[in-house]
């Protein structure tokens, strides 16, 4: 899906300047603001933009204020493990919730006999095509596919 200036102008626009909103990031405190043995960043939030260009709304928990900042240090490589970390508690408790279809068991004698001490959904399953497949790594392949689409011959 192209934007309008995209379509017009036949150029990608650049968005290597937007960050994670709600990141925690470390801003400059200047010599005139602190005192000798204060620490020269503080931590604050990401709230937004400013319409100036290089400026940041800040939000500071320890006083509860909202300010503009400048020379900010974000830390997005927190905030995306926070993120990951509650889908993936929102997929766990999905999985919880869904009702459960049992299959009809069928006695049918197996060639290899199972491990004790090992889980069947780590236990590999032959597929289709003949490679070994674990639940778990049919389950990824299936979020792949659904997030990123069949892959075709530009991409790879």
């Amino acid at each position: 899906m192209k934007t309008l200036e995209e379509a017009y102008s036949s150029k990608r626009l650049d968005v290597g300047h937007f960050r994670i909103f709600g990141s925690s990031l470390y801003f400059y405190v200047t010599k005139n603001a602190r005192k000798k043995l204060e620490p020269i960043a503080e931590l604050g939030i990401f709230v937004g933009y400013t319409d100036t260009p290089h400026n940041y709304w800040v939000y500071l928990s320890t006083i509860r204020m909202t300010m503009v900042r400048r020379d900010v240090r974000f830390d997005e490589e927190k905030a995306m493990r926070v993120s990951l970390e509650r889908e993936l508690k929102l997929h766990a408790d999905d999985d919880i919730l869904a009702a459960k279809v049992e299959e009809p068991h069928i006695d049918v004698e197996q060639s290899h006999a199972e491990e004790p001490g090992v889980e069947t959904s780590t236990q590999a399953e032959s597929s289709i095509e003949g490679r070994k497949c674990t639940k778990e790594a049919n389950k990824l392949l299936d979020d792949g596919l659904d997030n990123v689409g069949e892959p075709n011959s530009q991409r790879r």
